[in-house]
């Protein structure tokens, strides 16, 4: 994680500051994007290497100014200024998306994939415009890319769990989505939907007793203070998707689209590297820390029946999807 920082740092230096302050030329296009992760994170990385690109290949006709961290709220309200337009771009889960069009969630859906480069086959092939045409027709919201890497979701409780029957009663953190809503079931426990800026105070103070994130998400918002078991269930494997509202894309010049478009390929690209690295490094480091319990050993069998057996019985719509993904891999 000491190198994705120092990464960060230098990003900062090589793209300028991300403040909004700085004056804009009357000419220039801004672009505000929005994302819920630190700039230390490979996503945060991968949204600054995405400002440099554009802003070199539009040859500084459009300015990318970035809002990570929340700091325009969850998803579902960023969401919401990419609709109306006082923002123009999000990179967000899919599994939040869901809320908009019910489908894209599985993408999400508890072991799907097999690993990163079976999910980018499948997500860069004919099902991505299916989404694509989905959101622009009934949101408004163009996506640009579906395989900015987010790493497999691991199991973070107060308590030592090897397997689902170890975490009934459990109450667990997911982001509000559908998707995650099913993982914490999957789980074993009770899903409790909450933004995540607010998890590492409901631990602390036992409103809830775990969250499950990638461990690069437990490292940089130090959630193994509070939680420290991390059960390696590997129970969703994630990535991020690109999105832009399409009235701004409509704005734009086939060039400046262009520009725009392999932008947001090449950082998806770099970030993807980083966050795999990242897992690697962030195991090892968790590993070291005194007083974390890396289980690794969990019965993954178990939660990959029930995760098969919720599907079936509460997701229909996803099992034919889920099936078509598992297939195509």
């Amino acid at each position: 994680m000491r190198a994705l920082r120092s990464l960060a740092f230098a990003a900062l230096f090589a793209v300028g500051a991300i403040s909004v302050g700085t004056p804009v030329h009357a000419d220039q296009i801004v672009l505000k994007l929005g994302h819920t992760l630190p700039d230390n994170h490979a996503v945060g990385l991968g949204a600054l290497r995405f400002k440099q690109l554009v802003e070199q290949r539009s040859n500084g006709a459009i300015r990318v100014e970035i809002f990570p961290n929340n700091i325009l709220g969850g998803e579902p309200e960023m969401f919401q200024q990419e609709k109306q337009g006082s923002i123009q771009a999000v990179i967000s889960g899919a599994g939040t998306l869901g809320n908009l069009e019910p489908d894209i969630a599985v993408l999400e859906a508890p072991y799907l994939w097999k690993d990163f480069e079976s999910e980018k086959k499948v997500l860069t092939g004919p099902m991505f415009a299916h989404f694509q045409r989905e959101f622009t027709d009934h949101q408004g919201m163009r996506i640009l890319s579906m395989s900015w890497y987010y790493g497999r979701r691991e199991f973070n409780p107060t308590k030592p769990v090897k397997t689902p029957q170890e975490a009934s009663g459990m109450k667990i953190r997911t982001p509000p989505s559908p998707v995650n809503l099913l993982a914490g079931r999957v789980l074993g426990g009770n899903p409790v939907p909450m933004n995540f800026p607010q998890v590492y105070l409901a631990i602390k103070t036992g409103t809830i007793d775990a969250e499950e994130n990638p461990l690069a998400t437990i490292v940089t918002s130090k959630m193994y203070e509070v939680a420290k078991y991390v059960v390696l269930t590997h129970h969703i494997q994630q990535s991020q998707v690109f999105t832009i509202n399409q009235r701004f894309w409509a704005s734009l010049t086939r060039e400046q689209q262009n520009a725009v478009q392999s932008a947001v390929n090449d950082a998806g690209d770099y970030e993807a590297s980083l966050a795999l690295k990242a897992e690697n490094e962030e195991l090892a480091r968790l590993r070291s820390m005194p007083g974390v319990t890396i289980i690794a050993d969990p019965d993954v069998n178990a939660f990959r029946a029930r995760a098969r057996q919720l599907i079936g019985q509460e997701k229909p719509v996803w099992e034919s999807l889920y099936n078509r993904f598992s297939a195509a891999q």
